[in-house]
This record gives structure tokens, C-alpha cells and sequence, in this order.
């Protein structure tokens, strides 16, 4: 599954060749202690907990016929989360195999449709898994693989070889030097290398053979549709701000030969082959180093494997087109490709006379795209409608309606209903912003009502037209504020995705002075059109978000109450901590602290915590390796000492959101407690009982 929703270009650097092949997920603990439900927060609606338990879809693919999917549906237990693979067609939709059965997702078909494989761990090493869906009773067939670290595989689209890719093995030297020296930490290591190995499945007893090597990694691959070749993503091995150097390669699978294919200073990577298996398309920021500027979409024929030519010249084809495509498939219709358009996102398709046609699909904001076999005729999606759950859904690529295939909505069909519509306004120079603004349905006569504004990350991220991301595991109790009778606005603020590169590069302009006065233009808007009170203006935000809630915390007057999640409060220390610090260094600031002291300074909340009056929530991870947590704590002391009401929550762990869902599930309960008490003057306690 590749997601495009609320994500930025820059989140491909963190090395994954695609979501699918991502290591499986680890097993649910069957120890695990089962607690009580937690009640509340609002009598008569579902609780917290419900939110958080809700069951929801990933991982779908289509099988080559086009009428049958895969798809992972997750059942979201606090206590015992798991899994299951099923499949859908015209006349069932039936369970293939569970968590409890070994399955940990990322599963696909074969090229001749009668079997799903998988990959999962054991003590040996990887092992394939071959189940047959028609027979679900039947248990799967297994294939050691014989590698220890297989990070991602593909099947030959003729279903004779496999193409695995796995990290180098290597003496552990560092912890040979923890055992004597004791234990120590190094920064910017790079990753191990990472290379590509074929198995043949024809021959049960043959061994993975190794077929590239060198100082290099191996981040993505695509299989030709003639299974003779295969495109590499290539580039050094993972490490700060080189996601940049990727480039991609040719590979002949009888002869091993890999010969440079698209080699341009900027990064190149997502390849998907024509049907006929003579040009690849791919994402690519052109010929620039570091850019802020909207990727586009480039075609290239076929290289030679002499070596002797010079490379092909590649043609960009999205021509004029001003958001990030991301492309999916090459289908005899064209290429399809996704993207984010304002508060949208959906798929659209680049004929053979280079015309770029909408295909929906409608009334639906699309949030996954299933992988499915070259020269697809339908594709398998998760999209989602503005006041439901997201789903899976069958849409043909020729155009017409999607057919929806699970049937997740029904779990809150009998809650409470809200609306959710675009909103436009201008902010103080003139720019026209967007946002969602959510209500619950059938509000009473129009007045003025509490406004929670929950601002997005990124800040190449964009919040879109559906309530989809708050019917789940959000720390922030959206549909509990609604169901209160609050307003919620989600600000797409100047530097958001799906606005083009001139609204992107807004965001260097006024760092927190430009973005988040975009935030309060909305909400003066709001106000002046009589639906916002004033006096009871909420915000709250993780990361860039939380950045802008600090910002907005520091320097403004207008808000009664924010939450501050994993918040940048001093740049500069921002800067040295950021795993990949080319988004503050060249995209924020057009250079290091030394260089631009007084723009970091500048942009800095902590810059202008004297003048702090709002009632701040502090939440941090404890290690969080994207945000420092010296930044928070230096910015809750700073409250603190100038008296204004705050609190801080620390959640263990070494991630840049919380990953455990009960923790999670606290977080939102600590966002509850701080608007209660500020928004509507009223404690809530968290319903744990006596001890």
C-alpha cells in the first residue's frame, strides 16, 4: 500500500522501498493483562476507548484478473490488537488466515492469481508463506528464504523468481565495543548497505543469489512486465539529508548487469514500467539538489546494457501540473498516478496525448492505492467520505463509480453525525487560505460557538475533507469536542501540500509569523461571521503543528487554551537534533543558525515567552528522534516562571508520535481534560476508579 494522504515528499527518506514492503509488524503479546473499559468523557456518547477500538483497513491489492482483493482489516483491541488477511469478490467476502496463524501483513498476489504469499519472520530467518484463498481451511505452504534481515521482496510478473532485498550481514563490531566499553550511542551512523538478491521459486532447493553489491544501497525495485529486467532505486546507505542522491538503475536478471538509467542531481525513485516494458515513469525533483518545489512526473525509455550510449533524456509529462504526482501504475488507459489537489486527493491518468484527466474517485478523498499487476485494468483503493470511515473500494481505471467492498462504516453508524466542508479566507497580505471546518449535524439556531483549530504537521502535509483521521487512534478528541457542540477548523496554512510550489515556498517567508497568522485569519473569520466565540478559541498540534500552537501560544492574546505535541519552540536546537535537517537548514531558513541567527531567533516561541498569557499543554515523547525534548522542557519551565497555567506530559518511548495505543489513548484523555477546563470551565476527571 502506498499512502499519499497527509504526507510530504520528505517522509520517502526514511528508506522505504514501498509500504508493502515494509518489515511485518510484531505479533500481539498473548500475555497481554486485560484492563477495564474506560468510560467517558461525554455521558451518552461512545467513549474514548470505542474511538480507539474502532476496526479499520489497510494493505489491499487486486489480483491480476481484476476481480478479487486482498486486504488486511485490523481489529484495534487495547489489550489483544490483531490482524487478518481476507478476500473479497462479487459473492464473499471471506477470513484467509489470522495474527494467531503467523500473518503480519504485507501480503500480495501471485502473477497467476490462484495463490497469496507473504513474508514473516522465524528463528532461521525469513520464510515465505504461499496460502491458497480458495481454500482457506488448507495451511499455508512455507519457503525459507535463508536471509536474516529481508527488508522487502517483489514476484517476477511471469511468478518464476523473486527479488528480495536484504541488509548486508556484517561483524556487530559496536556491540562487541558495548560489551567492553559499555553502552554508547554514536550519531549519524549510517544504515547498514542494503542489496538485491533473486530466489528462484521453479527449484525448491535453490539458495538466494546476490546480484548487486558495492559501496551503495538498493531503496526500491520494480519488475518489467517481461520479468527480464528490473528497475533499482539506488543511492548511499541511509543517513541524514541523502535521500536526495537516489537515483535509478537497469538490472539484467540472466547476466546481473546493472547499468545507470535516470542519474540527475536531485532524487529519483518511485518507478512503474509501461505495459510493453519499454519506458518507466517515475517521481522526480529534476535536476535540483534540495527543493522545496512540487516533485513532477518524468517518462524514459529502456537503456542498453553496453553501456556505450549515452543515458536516455527523460521527459517530464505532468507538464503544468502543480501538486505532487505520485505514480501508481502504467495501464493501457495511461499512466495513473495520485496526488493531493487543496483539501482532495485523487487518482488521475496522463493519456497517451499527454492529457492529465481527473478519475476520481468521487465524493471520496483517497488515502491508499493497492499495488496490482502491470497494465491493470482496476485498481484497488482506500478512500474515504467526509463524514465516514475510510474503506476499500474496487474503482476502474478507465473511469466510473467505485465500488466499496468492506463495510468498516457501519461500526459508528448509529453515533452521532457531523459535517465536514472546505472554507476559504484571506490571510492578512492577501493569500487565500483553505481549511475543513467540522460541526456536528444539526446544530441548533447559529451562535457563537467554542473553535478547536487542530493544525496539521509537516508542514508539507495537508488536512483534507474528511472526518476519516479522527474515527481512530487520534490524540486529539475531535469527534468527543464536536459532539460538545464545538467548532473544529483544520487549517491548510501557507506550505501545505496540494497547493503547488508558489504556496510552498510562502512558508520561508514568515516562519510563524506568516503560517500561523494564516491560523488566526481563519478563526477572525470565523468570528466575524458570528459562528466562533471569540473568548473560547482552542488549538492544539504535533510538530510543525505543535510548532504553530507554541507560536500562537507566545504571541497571542486570542487564545483561551493550546496544546503544544512535539512542538518546535527553539530552531536553533531544533536544527542539531532533526534527523533529516535539510527541511529547517535549506526549506525553513535558506541556511544553518550561523548563518541566519536572527531568522531563527526570530522564528523561535521561545523568543517571546514574556509576553505568554495562554494556558499551555505540554506533550513530548520521551526520545523522540525527530523534535528534542529539551525544546519542551525548556519551553514548559519558561511557562512556568512567567506564571501562565501549563502542564506536561511525558510519554515513554523513541518515537516522533506516541506508538502505543494506550499511551495514545491517555494523550487524548489529557487533551479532553486541558479544553474542559479551559474552553468550558469544567474539570474532567479520568474515569480510573479507586485503588
Amino acid at each position: 500500500m502506498v499512502y499519499h494522504r497527509n504526507v510530504f515528499v520528505a517522509a520517502l527518506s526514511l528508506g522505504l522501498l514501498t509500504a508493502a514492503c515494509s518489515p511485518p509488524a510484531q505479533q500481539p503479546d498473548s500475555a497481554t493483562i486485560t484492563h477495564p473499559r474506560i468510560a467517558g468523557p461525554l455521558e451518552g456518547r461512545p467513549s474514548l476507548q470505542d474511538l480507539f477500538e474502532l476496526d479499520t483497513v489497510d494493505d489491499a491489492a487486486i489480483d491480476p484478473s481484476g476481480s478479487r482483493v486482498a486486504y488486511v482489516k485490523r481489529m484495534n483491541s487495547l489489550d489483544a490488537p490483531s490482524r487478518e488477511l481476507r478476500v473479497w469478490t462479487q459473492d464473499a467476502d471471506q477470513r484467509v488466515i489470522g495474527s494467531e496463524d503467523g500473518f503480519t501483513g504485507g501480503a500480495r498476489w501471485m502473477p497467476d492469481g490462484n495463490r497469496l504469499v507473504f513474508l514473516t519472520r522465524s528463528a532461521q530467518g525469513a520464510v515465505l508463506k504461499f496460502l491458497d484463498p480458495n481454500s482457506p481451511a488448507s495451511p499455508a505452504t512455507e519457503r525459507p528464504v535463508g536471509l536474516d534481515r529481508v527488508l522487502g521482496y517483489e514476484v517476477s510478473p511471469d511468478g518464476r523468481m523473486l527479488a528480495l532485498v536484504s541488509e548486508e550481514a556484517s561483524p556487530d563490531r559496536r556491540g562487541r565495543e558495548q560489551e567492553l566499553l559499555g553502552p554508547f550511542e554514536e550519531e549519524d551512523v549510517p544504515a547498514p548497505l542494503t542489496h538485491l538478491w533473486l530466489l528462484d521459486l521453479t527449484d525448491d532447493a535453490a539458495k538466494p543469489r546476490q546480484v548487486t553489491q558495492g559501496d551503495f544501497s538498493v531503496h526500491g525495485i520494480a519488475w518489467s512486465p517481461t520479468s527480464r529486467e528490473i528497475a533499482v532505486v539506488v543511492g548511499p546507505a541511509d543517513e541524514r539529508n541523502n535521500w536526495w542522491t537516489r537515483d535509478i538503475s537497469l538490472l539484467d536478471v540472466q547476466s546481473g548487469t546493472l547499468t545507470p538509467w535516470v542519474a540527475q542531481k536531485g532524487v529519483d525513485d518511485s518507478p512503474v514500467w509501461s505495459p510493453d516494458g519499454s519506458r518507466l515513469a517515475f517521481f522526480t525533483t529534476l535536476d535540483q539538489e534540495l527543493t522545496n518545489a512540487a516533485g513532477k512526473l518524468a517518462v524514459v525509455d529502456k537503456p542498453g546494457f553496453d553501456g556505450s550510449a549515452p543515458l536516455p533524456a527523460v521527459e517530464v509529462v505532468t507538464g503544468s501540473f502543480q501538486t505532487e504526482p505520485f505514480p501508481v501504475a502504467w495501464t493501457a488507459d495511461g499512466i495513473v498516478f495520485s496526488s493531493t489537489v487543496g483539501t482532495g486527493s485523487g487518482l488521475f491518468v496522463i493519456d497517451a496525448d499527454g492529457t492529465i484527466r481527473g478519475r476520481g474517485p468521487s465524493g471520496l478523498v483517497l488515502m491508499g492505492v493497492g499495488r496490482a499487476a502491470p497494465g491493470a485494468t482496476v485498481l484497488a483503493i482506500i478512500a474515504a467520505p467526509a463524514d465516514g470511515m475510510a474503506e476499500v473500494y474496487r474503482v476502474p481505471v478507465a473511469g466510473g463509480d467505485a465500488t466499496r467492498i468492506t463495510h468498516l462504516g457501519e461500526q459508528v453508524a448509529d453515533w452521532p453525525l457531523v459535517t465536514t466542508e472546505t472554507i476559504r479566507w484571506k490571510a492578512a497580505d492577501g493569500v487565500e487560505i483553505e481549511g475543513v471546518l467540522h460541526r456536528l449535524a444539526g446544530l441548533g439556531p447559529a451562535e457563537p460557538r467554542p473553535l478547536v483549530v487542530v493544525v496539521h504537521g509537516g508542514p508539507r502535509a495537508a488536512s483534507q475533507e474528511t472526518i476519516a483521521d479522527r474515527l481512530g487512534q487520534s490524540v486529539y478528541p475531535v469527534m468527543h469536542w464536536l459532539w460538545k457542540g464545538a467548532l473544529v477548523l483544520e487549517p491548510n496554512y501557507r506550505g501545505s501540500a496540494g497547493y503547488g510550489t508558489a504556496f510552498r515556498r510562502l512558508h520561508r517567508a514568515g516562519v510563524g509569523s506568516g503560517d500561523a497568522g494564516d491560523v488566526l485569519a481563519g478563526i477572525h473569520s470565523l468570528v466575524a461571521q458570528g459562528l466562533v466565540d471569540p473568548k473560547r478559541v482552542g488549538v492544539a498540534g504535533w510538530s510543525y503543528g505543535g510548532f504553530i500552537s507554541a507560536w500562537l501560544s507566545s504571541t497571542s492574546q486570542e487564545i483561551a487554551a493550546a496544546s503544544v505535541g512535539a512542538g518546535i519552540t527553539d530552531w536553533g536546537t531544533h536544527y542539531g537534533w532533526e534527523s533529516a535537517n535539510f527541511t529547517t537548514r535549506d526549506f525553513t531558513f535558506g541556511g544553518p543558525p550561523w548563518e541566519q541567527p536572527d531568522a531563527y531567533v526570530r522564528a523561535s516561541p521561545l523568543t517571546y515567552i514574556a509576553a505568554a498569557r495562554t494556558p499551555t499543554l505540554v506533550q513530548h515523547v520521551e526520545d523522540d528522534p525527530i523534535v528534542p525534548m529539551a525544546g519542551a522542557r525548556r519551553f514548559y519551565r519558561a511557562l512556568l516562571e512567567q506564571g501562565v497555567a501549563t502542564r506536561m506530559f511525558v510519554y515513554p518511548g523513541r518515537t516522533h508520535g506516541i506508538g502505543e495505543p494506550r499511551q495514545r489513548l491517555g494523550a487524548a484523555w489529557h487533551n479532553w481534560q486541558w479544553f474542559a477546563r479551559y474552553l468550558w470551565d469544567e474539570t474532567a476527571e479520568i474515569p480510573v476508579g479507586g485503588r
